[in-house]
């Protein structure tokens, strides 16, 4: 995240203009996933957003410490400046409330995966990927998956795509399943985020891991 998601300027701006910023180190959480060390000055490899999603969680935290909003594994700029520009949005709705609630969480993330072509089967779905599984996948022409566009746009989307989209559907039902959890709580057990397997998160830069 150092080296790519904080990278443009416009991001960095955003956040820091509109968010107290901090982190948690998770090595050596029981939960964590495990992760390749790196120089500093080592170049940026590949990622998809959502790699490594036991390694990094962005959380979105009301001042009293309530999650409203997540994206886990790696979020490009672009990503994470979409992500935060929603939680910012929902934040003033919240703030603006006698008493923020949490049904303002849950129907915010229930407008945001409908409006991207989400069908609301998969909203109720306890495991999409379970369900893809279970039915089969779409139909594949060439690299392109038909009748299932990308997440926010209506070009259609590859494999890749679809699995992207499934991390992120999994973000969105976490806060409609479980709004504005406490952060003791999440602490206490953040599986109910990050799920019960072990992820490896690492990236590539020419043919090298980094």
């Amino acid at each position: 995240m150092r080296t790519v998601s904080f990278s443009q300027p416009q991001t960095h701006r955003f956040l820091n203009q509109n968010f107290v910023n901090t982190f948690d180190n998770t090595t050596g959480d029981p939960t964590s996933g495990k992760s390749i060390w790196h120089q500093p000055g080592d170049p940026s490899g590949m990622c998809i957003r959502g790699n490594g999603k036991q390694n990094v969680q962005t959380l979105f935290l009301t001042p009293s410490g309530n999650i409203f909003h997540v994206a886990t594994g790696f979020l490009s700029p672009d990503d994470l400046l979409a992500e935060s520009k929603f939680a910012f949005q929902l934040f003033q709705k919240l703030n603006r409330e006698p008493q923020i609630d949490g049904n303002d969480v849950v129907e915010a993330h229930r407008h945001r995966i409908e409006s991207a072509g989400y069908p609301k089967k998969n909203v109720q779905q306890a495991s999409p990927v379970a369900q893809m599984m279970n039915q089969g996948f779409p139909q594949v022409s060439g690299n392109v998956i038909k009748d299932v566009p990308f997440f926010g746009s209506n070009r259609p989307g590859n494999f890749m795509d679809l699995m992207i989209r499934q991390q992120i559907l999994q973000d969105q039902k976490f806060s409609i399943q479980y709004p504005l959890m406490s952060w003791e709580q999440f602490e206490r057990d953040p599986k109910t985020l990050v799920g019960n397997g072990q992820s490896f998160f690492s990236s590539s830069s020419s043919g090298n891991h980094r």
